[in-house]
């Protein structure tokens, strides 16, 4: 950077400062940059030029001998070459510095509130730390804690997407054994090898041995040997700004993290989640066979989508100190006592729920994403039925679960197959009319002496 003109500093060049702490999965705190972007070019040219000329030049001398005329030929013949030759090595880098934000400041009614970022996650560079005050002037710290900390599922796919590896042999069982097996494969990675696919299923972190199968869920078993494979799909599904908790504190939290001693804190929240989960044969179309024979569950869609699974809180007495008959309420109401859920232990995070309670669990979902069935600790379910291509509820119900519910309003038989087949007169679509209606635009016609029923038969799409 080069300086302003008239710049009393001149002679001597400025940029932006992006040194910020930054913290790794394994609780590590380091200061790196962050919104560089280092752009570098090599160009490496050579030519060569090679000419090559020749010429014949023929003389002839006359003289007399005696009375007789001679004449004596003579050639002479001239060769040259000429060779030229241009090498260069030109490196261009161009260094791209992004500004950063440091706080934030929300103006309301007179009053300033001023919100500083202190750290940043080091994989997506995403803030996980703030500070700002409260009104007694004090410092007050937020930090989340990353999904992907804890769930490699969840973490970046650029780890081992496009990985490829030659002269691969699987045993009878689908194995094949890699060095560092846990760090390039995770559970579900979809592979080619050659014009086959397969999926990772296990990786054993003892033997460094892959279990791969293949879309029916038996074991993979190319039809050559010494194969490659390549990563097409990375089982890490690349969910990278999901938390699975926070908390809230008058300290550092930062301070205490990798030993887990945490002090001042305020509150507290956690968010398990999970990818195996029920699927729904029905919805989909053409497959039904399919997925009733099929025992991969990322083929299925049963295993591989990460969704949240359950909330947390802490329970605890929060310390309050009596002075001159009065509540101290610049310092009352931190916890007496706070033992973290997500835990470093020997390099790896574990959970601990002391003192932890459960406050609500998701236990069914949709396969189009949509949560269908919850409870809490209680054991009182809620469920909701979802039609109209599945982008509205069409039924909610408290203490009721998913299979005790149903709705039809005759409305939205012109969606998708799977459209509120939970519960529905689709059979019956003939006798759906307009001419009348209650609290929609349809109704449906039940002429007397004939049954119009819903029956359902509950199966498993999976095998046994």
């Amino acid at each position: 950077c080069q300086p302003y003109q008239n710049n009393p500093y001149s002679g001597k060049s400025y940029h932006l400062t992006n040194d910020v702490q930054v913290v790794y999965p394994d609780g590590s705190i380091k200061t790196k940059e962050l919104g560089v972007e280092y752009d570098m070019i090599n160009d490496f040219r050579q030519e060569t030029t090679m000419s090559y000329r020749g010429s014949i030049e023929g003389n002839i001398d006359n003289f007399v001998a005696g009375v007789v005329p001679l004449m004596v030929p003579s050639f002479v013949n001239s060769m040259n070459n000429d060779r030229r030759g241009f090498r260069s090595a030109v490196t261009c880098k161009v260094i791209n510095r992004y500004g950063i934000v440091e706080e934030v400041y929300a103006h309301d009614l007179g009053s300033k509130v001023g919100t500083k970022n202190l750290a940043y996650d080091a994989e997506t560079g995403d803030v996980i730390l703030t500070q700002t005050k409260n009104e007694f002037e004090d410092d007050i710290y937020s930090m989340t804690y990353p999904a992907h900390w804890y769930y490699n599922g969840m973490g970046p796919a650029y780890k081992n997407y496009k990985m490829r590896y030659d002269n691969i042999a699987f045993d009878s069982n689908g194995e094949s054994v890699f060095d560092n097996a846990t760090e390039w494969f995770v559970p579900g990675d979809e592979i080619y090898c050659g014009d086959e696919k397969a999926w990772v299923s296990s990786v054993n972190s003892t033997n460094n041995k892959v279990t791969f199968i293949n879309e029916v869920g038996n074991p993979f078993k190319p039809s050559t040997t010494n194969q490659t494979i390549i990563i097409l799909r990375s089982g890490r599904r690349n969910i990278l700004r999901a938390n699975i908790g926070s908390i809230v504190s008058m300290s550092n939290p930062l301070v205490g993290l990798k030993n887990n001693s945490f002090s001042k804190v305020v509150n507290a929240s956690v968010q398990e989640f999970k990818d195996d989960w029920k699927t729904y044969c029905e919805c989909f179309d053409g497959q039904s066979d399919f997925m009733k024979i099929s025992k991969n569950p990322y083929a299925v869609g049963r295993k591989g989508i990460w969704r949240p699974y359950k909330a947390y809180t802490f329970l605890t007495n929060r310390a309050i100190s009596i002075k001159n008959n009065n509540t101290d309420i610049r310092h009352d109401g931190t916890f007496v006592n706070y033992s973290p859920f997500w835990q470093f232990n020997d390099g790896n995070w574990s959970i601990n729920t002391t003192n932890w309670t459960w406050t609500s669990e998701i236990t069914e979902y949709s396969p189009f994403g949509m949560e269908l069935e919850n409870r809490d600790p209680l054991n009182r379910y809620s469920a909701a039925t979802y039609g109209y291509n599945n982008s509205l509820p069409l039924s909610v119900a408290a203490n009721a679960r998913y299979a005790e519910i149903g709705f039809d309003g005759f409305e939205d038989y012109d969606f998708s197959t799977c459209t509120n087949d939970h519960f529905s007169y689709k059979n019956y679509s003939g006798n759906v009319m307009s001419v009348s209606s209650h609290t929609g635009k349809k109704s449906i016609q039940v002429n007397s002496s004939t049954d119009v029923k819903v029956s359902k038969q509950i199966q498993s799409c999976e095998e046994d």
